[in-house]
């Protein structure tokens, strides 16, 4: 309905139709159902994870050279994702765990801080 009129058509890609997902990734992001967007983004912010936990191993050693590829790399591909697909906010949980819990001490010498001085 989002884009009735245009001549946008979102298709279905589906084996079946008990499980339906109903939808397709475009230039980077997501359009189609709800739970189509959430398999896709859930899956992006697990690979995100993975490589914020590669990071951390990286920061132990050399940890400004792991916050500029976390700023100038990692990061602005999750920033795109935010900003192309709609309500999905509660998806981004697991990584904004990962790096308060993991990333973020490494870099600030094991400093415990609060959501207001993060």
């Amino acid at each position: 309905r989002l884009f009735e009129g245009t001549g946008i058509r979102i298709t279905e890609d589906a084996l079946s139709m008990e499980d339906a997902i109903g939808g397709q990734r475009y230039l980077g992001a997501a359009l189609g159902s709800m739970s189509f967007i959430e398999e896709y983004v859930s899956s992006k912010v697990k690979m995100w994870i993975t490589e914020v936990e590669e990071l951390c191993k990286i920061a132990r050693v050399e940890p400004q050279l792991a916050y500029s590829a976390y700023t100038t790399g990692l990061c602005k591909r999750w920033t795109y994702v935010m900003r192309t697909i709609q309500n999905i906010s509660p998806l981004f949980e697991p990584l904004e765990a990962a790096i308060c819990s993991c990333f973020l001490p490494i870099l600030v010498g094991n400093h415990s801080f609060s959501d207001v001085d993060r």
